[in-house]
């Protein structure tokens, strides 16, 4: 048992407390895998190939993820998670998204994503939703 003292305020952590601790960072982890892997596999290679590349799967496959782990993971915030889920797509689209035909719209993808996230967590909510466990 380990005690810590902070102000006023006295909090005590078990060996179960750092277990679950470790928990919520192993699950957030592999939110960020997973986001990683949907951003790559259905925009940045496709978008190697084809310049004009739209990346519509992308956004469906990304809200039924964010369904499947609203319904399988209750426990994480509704923003916390599709913020994960996309923050890889985030960071990667400056260099992998579709470029287009060079007029600079593709800056907007960070942008366009970063709004997309809200979307997500609605489907991450609904899927917290949904009868089960």
């Amino acid at each position: 048992m380990i005690r810590f003292n902070i102000g006023d305020e006295e909090e005590e952590w078990s060996m179960g407390a750092v277990t679950s601790k470790r928990s919520v960072l192993s699950r957030m982890l592999l939110y960020v895998c997973i986001g990683t892997a949907d951003w790559i596999v259905f925009v940045a290679l496709e978008a190697r190939h084809n310049a004009n590349y739209s990346g519509d799967p992308y956004w469906v496959v990304i809200i039924l993820t964010a369904l499947i782990i609203g319904a399988s993971d209750r426990r994480l915030s509704h923003l916390r998670a599709p913020f994960l889920l996309i923050a890889p797509a985030i960071l990667l689209s400056v260099w992998t998204a579709p470029q287009g035909d060079n007029d600079g719209l593709q800056i907007l993808w960070p942008f366009v994503l970063f709004l997309f996230a809200f979307v997500a967590a609605g489907a991450h909510w609904i899927g917290s939703k949904i009868p089960g466990r």
